[in-house]
């Protein structure tokens, strides 16, 4: 097991394995006394904020990540995504993976299911993909 973290407010973070993948942590206070486990989603890695979202009416619900925050992360149709916001979050697959070219530059964007409407995306909502 690797060595306990320092978090910025002093407590002992253990991570805990399982199958060589972080599966949780081990929050411990400064001084021992109290100590809590956090279960992780360790399958699911941030890709992006999400930049824009519309719909196209006869193909469904598109949304547009912004800049992927790990650039070797590859994306393709069929892989699992979570759109997610503090509040809620929503399990998708990707249906295709589209190319937007727009004034400001091309763009990668992510068609989803036609059962998925706008109204079901998060506001200020985050992509994670498995």
């Amino acid at each position: 097991m690797p060595p306990p973290t320092k978090s910025k407010t002093n407590f002992k973070l253990h991570p805990t394995r399982s199958r060589h993948k972080c599966s949780a942590i081990l929050i411990e206070d400064p001084h021992g006394t109290s100590r809590a486990q956090v279960k992780l989603d360790s399958a699911m890695v941030f890709l992006s904020k999400i930049e824009g979202i519309f719909t196209v009416p006869t193909r469904g619900c598109v949304i547009v990540p912004a800049e992927f925050s790990n650039p070797g992360v590859r994306v393709k149709a069929g892989d699992r995504i979570q759109i997610r916001n503090a509040n809620q979050h929503l399990n998708v697959e990707i249906a295709s993976v589209e190319w937007l070219s727009r004034p400001s530059g091309s763009h990668l964007a992510f068609l989803l299911p036609k059962e998925i409407e706008l109204s079901q995306i998060p506001q200020e909502a985050e992509i994670w993909i498995e």
